[in-house]
Formats: structure tokens, C-alpha cells, sequence
């Protein structure tokens, strides 16, 4: 449950993912992820996206993660991206 801010009036969602991960090399993996959720707004559209991703662990203290978003509704960006670097340091 998301809540019910002052002003805005919230819906109850029910939201889930159906994905799944392939590991290419003991160091790089691939793999995507369907994210479908209920409309949060009485007017809005519920969020419909696929997610692609990889990541890649150059050492034990350092792991590279890339991703591509598509978004399949107007409760959804159209296209996203982003990088992620994970070090312990």
C-alpha cells in the first residue's frame, strides 16, 4: 500500500514482476523484467514497462550495471536508461 497523501486521492494498487536473469560469464549476467501495476489516480493509467538490463563485476570490489526502460502505457515513462557503479571501498 502506497498511502494517501493530503490533496491527493490514491488509489490502492495491486502491482507485480515477471522477469528472469542469464548468467553469459561467471562475471557478466543479462537478463529483463515486465513491471505492471494497477492505476494509482481514478484517471490515470496503470504503469505497463520492460526493463533489460546487464551487469558486469570487473573485481571483487567493483561491479558495472547498465539498463534500458520501455515504457507500454501514459502510466509509464517512454524510454529510460541509466548506469549503475557498485565499489566497496
Amino acid at each position: 500500500m502506497l498511502g494517501d497523501p493530503p490533496g491527493d486521492d490514491l488509489n490502492n494498487a495491486a502491482y507485480g514482476m515477471l522477469g528472469g536473469n542469464y548468467q553469459i560469464t561467471g562475471q557478466t549476467a543479462t537478463g529483463a523484467e515486465l513491471r505492471m501495476s494497477q492505476k494509482l489516480y481514478a484517471t490515470g493509467a496503470g504503469p505497463r514497462e520492460l526493463v533489460i538490463y546487464v551487469g558486469h563485476r570487473s573485481s571483487e570490489s567493483l561491479k558495472i550495471s547498465g539498463y534500458a526502460l520501455k515504457g507500454f502505457s501514459d502510466g509509464s515513462p517512454d524510454y529510460g536508461f541509466g548506469l549503475l557503479i557498485t565499489t566497496n571501498l
